[in-house]
């Protein structure tokens, strides 16, 4: 319970960002906040990017398959490699790298995978 209310106090609310540099002055403006930099903070920092990024993810991919509704099964298939892709490679960087790791690996691969998907909509 306290922990879960430290990783509360930790997230500030932020303005909802469109663009990788915006998530990542987010991120980098939490971990100033958070001056004690241990894994919590920047576990609690990071994941706050990813559950933003993965939301800008999810309303993409409906607007995408709203232009593009002919290509919907493979914008799926496409989406389920990707989340497959994400959460392999996540998990090792975690376990290899350590715990931190596979938070800020998930942040990174959303933007990522964010900025490819804004291609679509060009």
């Amino acid at each position: 319970m306290k922990k879960n209310l430290f990783i509360l106090m930790l997230l500030p609310m932020f303005c909802y960002a469109q663009t990788r540099s915006e998530y990542l002055q987010q991120h980098q403006s939490c971990m100033q906040k958070n001056r004690n930099h241990n894994n919590g903070t920047v576990i609690g920092c990071t994941d706050h990017i990813v559950q933003l990024s993965q939301k800008e993810i999810d309303i993409t991919r409906q607007r995408i398959q709203r232009k593009y509704p002919n290509y919907q099964k493979q914008f799926n298939q496409l989406h389920q490699s990707w989340l497959n892709y994400r959460q392999k490679m996540c998990y090792l960087q975690g376990n290899r790298i350590g715990s931190p790791m596979e938070t800020f690996c998930e942040m990174n691969n959303n933007l990522q995978y964010l900025d490819n998907l804004k291609m679509f909509l060009d």
